[in-house]
């Protein structure tokens, strides 16, 4: 926001309860701003750390308190308001009010829209069991379940979040096999040079790494994954596949509100949209 942008007796609201959300809240009072802030959350979680969802939490070495980013005594003593299980429905711009799954109307005089993404998933393995993602605490707690009770695990996509899953179940004892179609891991966000050293630390540590391999159909017997069929013929046998090939953006409430979208919110060089 632009120095002086903000009155000192404003309504703050903000969607999502996520990192954003949480360092928004802090900055803003930092900043000494007086007005209210309210964040709505969709999970039942306070604010709380994703990376050590596929790493140490899955590990069991990290509890879950420890994975959110404040105590509850922090919201108290900054004077936020933060309310958890809510999913917004709808955003009027025209009354400025923010409409949510508990029946109450949020009015705001600036509305912060922090909804961050979600997975994306393959069409044709909805509601199959045994097909997982990894992007909040529940995921990362029903892969932690099934885990004890396992011998195989697949990854789709040659990721960070996937290699950081492989990477923990390998060292439990299971086969794990990550498929990547690409011709190297972590293709889109890093060069050869990380990619091939990855590659040969999965390797070294059992894990089976396919690159330029591509998925033809998945097998499933009584709704529940069994075997990966790859294009070249080769069929995959797993009990658990973990799909990570990235993720999409949570915009269809900024849409539905008329506000400019394309393959995510369009901001200017001050985070403001087209409203």
């Amino acid at each position: 926001m632009q120095k002086g942008s903000l009155v000192s007796n404003e309504k703050i609201l903000v969607i999502g309860a996520g990192q954003a959300a949480i360092q928004l809240a802090h900055s803003l009072r930092v900043k000494d701003f007086k007005g209210t802030i309210h964040l709505l959350g969709e999970e039942e979680y306070p604010p709380y750390q994703r990376p050590p969802l596929s790493k140490s939490f899955l590990k069991g070495e990290l509890e879950e308190d420890r994975l959110f980013l404040r105590p509850k005594s922090y919201f108290e003593r900054k004077n936020i308001t933060f309310t958890a299980g809510v999913c917004v429905i709808s955003i009027d711009p025209a009354n400025k009010l923010v409409y949510a799954s508990d029946c109450t109307e949020y009015a705001y005089d600036k509305l912060v829209i922090a909804t961050g993404n979600r997975p994306r998933m393959l069409p044709d393995l909805g509601n199959t069991k045994g097909v997982m993602v990894m992007r909040d605490i529940e995921d990362a707690k029903r892969l932690k379940k099934q885990l004890p009770h396992i011998k195989s695990l697949t990854v789709l996509g040659g990721g960070y979040i996937g290699l950081e899953a492989a990477a923990v179940v390998k060292t439990l004892g299971i086969d794990v096999i990550v498929l990547e179609r690409m011709p190297r891991l972590l293709a889109r966000v890093t060069g050869d040079t990380i990619s091939d050293h990855f590659k040969r630390l999965h390797e070294a540590r059992g894990v089976k790494i396919c690159l330029n391999t591509k998925v033809s159909s998945f097998k499933k017997r009584q709704g529940a994954i069994e075997e990966i069929i790859l294009e070249d013929g080769r069929i995959i046998p797993t009990e658990v596949l973990l799909v990570g090939i990235g993720v999409l953006p949570n915009q269809e409430l900024a849409e539905q509100a008329g506000i400019s979208c394309e393959n995510g919110i369009l901001v200017d060089e001050d985070a403001r949209t087209s409203d």
